[in-house]
């Protein structure tokens, strides 16, 4: 089985630096929020996520910015807190062209089977205009055939952070920031109602 990864996300400029033909990606604290508003309640919190190759500057060397642009790839994705851990579509996988690392069995709604192990770095919009992504590096990822969507987004990436879905004046928006910076709780007295 492949060992597990740690599931720290880092904040990056999503505009790159550009010297000598090298790509670089500028790193800061590890604290984020994506907020996805919709313009209406909805039933499937589905979002936008880039999806990229793990890169290993030891393995992979030094890429330029067209060579780490080929690794990556924006796909349709849905939170759910059902999955205890992420996964991609064939199509993600294929699309990219991961190498597998193995196979696990997973447990989904349509019964237990062998699913391939895949290692990729997730990528989320941290801000409404898109300047910056935070990054989830090294997520041992499942493939399947996820219907809707290519990504799903399980309780590996959103247990290490605070989720919130709100529907006020009809509007859904979910919240989601790593890591956990405090306790939200709705019984809590000191909330305005």
């Amino acid at each position: 089985m492949y060992p597990p990864r740690r599931r720290d996300a880092y904040y990056i400029s999503f505009t790159p630096i550009v010297t000598k033909g090298e790509y670089f990606v500028s790193i800061r604290s590890p604290s984020i929020c994506v907020d996805n508003p919709y313009n209406t309640a909805v039933r499937i919190l589905e979002f936008d996520v880039v999806v990229s190759k793990t890169y290993d500057r030891s393995r992979d060397g030094t890429l330029t910015e067209d060579e780490h642009r080929e690794r990556m790839a924006a796909y349709k994705a849905i939170w759910d807190t059902g999955a205890s851990g992420s996964a991609i579509s064939y199509h993600v996988a294929s699309d990219l062209g991961l190498k597998s690392h193995g196979k696990r069995p997973v447990h989904t709604a349509n019964g237990e089977r062998e699913a391939d192990i895949y290692l990729v770095d997730f990528f989320f919009q941290n801000d409404i205009e898109g300047r910056s992504m935070v990054i989830y590096p090294e997520v041992t990822v499942t493939d399947g055939d996820i219907q809707g969507v290519d990504v799903l987004i399980g309780m590996d990436i959103i247990g290490s952070g605070d989720f919130a879905v709100t529907n006020y004046d009809g509007k859904t928006c979910v919240s989601f920031r790593a890591p956990s910076m405090q306790k939200i709780d709705f019984t809590d007295s000191s909330i305005d109602a």
